[in-house]
């Protein structure tokens, strides 16, 4: 980790070409022989790591670091956002440290590359200054215990108020309203609804920003 957090810092703003979905897919012999991916600080050093053995977890968090690129890439940052960022956060290198961190952690627990991808949004409108590290965390943490299939549902969820299919993924929409991703609906209650017990939801406060930094519609999807 001592190696890893100085690299991962490197990595985040250097100026080379916005990693490939298709790095998702190479065999991890490809990637070694890739100059692109041994330009990446962070990718070079798990790289070597798997040059030592199976190494699945190093592997898998390759993967996970490439997504995490993808969605932090998506976009251009202009240097001056970068240098606001780098002002605000890098001259507290403890404070620095702490957050890429814990985002390195939550890479390495990942096992779908579209969580990663996503978590890269988030931290990419954090430096914009969009949100504040807190409300990162949250998003976080409401990311991790997202299942995949429900972001269809929620980046997609105009399209399922009052349609029978959300009445078909209503198991999925209330797991996004357990999230507080969704909240009920107020004064749009209907007896029939009552007698049906089904609840008519509107996105929460969490639930826009997560929606607004988070919609992997705007990006390439990853597939697994």
């Amino acid at each position: 980790m001592n190696k890893l957090l100085p690299a991962f810092k490197d990595s985040l703003f250097m100026n080379f070409s916005e990693p490939s979905v298709d790095w998702l897919e190479d065999t991890l012999d490809s990637l070694i022989n890739n100059e692109a991916v041994e330009n990446i600080p962070i990718l070079k050093i798990l790289m070597g790591l798997c040059k030592t053995g199976a190494a699945i977890h190093e592997r898998n968090l390759i993967r996970q670091t490439i997504a995490f690129l993808l969605g932090l890439k998506n976009g251009s940052l202009t240097e001056e956002q970068i240098a606001v960022y780098r002002k605000k956060v890098f001259k507290n290198q403890k404070r620095a440290l702490q957050e890429l961190e814990r985002i390195l952690i939550v890479l390495n627990q990942q096992i779908d590359v579209q969580h990663s991808q996503i978590l890269g949004l988030f931290y990419r409108a954090y430096v914009d200054q969009k949100i504040d590290w807190n409300t990162f965390c949250e998003l976080d943490e409401i990311n991790r215990r997202m299942f995949t299939s429900d972001y269809d549902v929620l980046f997609n969820f105009a399209l399922f108020e009052e349609t029978e299919t959300q009445h078909a993924d209503r198991y999925r929409v209330d797991r996004l309203a357990s999230l507080g991703l969704l909240q009920p609906m107020e004064g749009k209650q209907t007896w029939g609804d009552v007698e049906n017990g089904t609840t008519k939801y509107e996105l929460s406060s969490i639930g826009k920003i997560f929606y607004q930094y988070g919609n992997c519609a705007r990006i390439e999807k990853l597939e697994k």
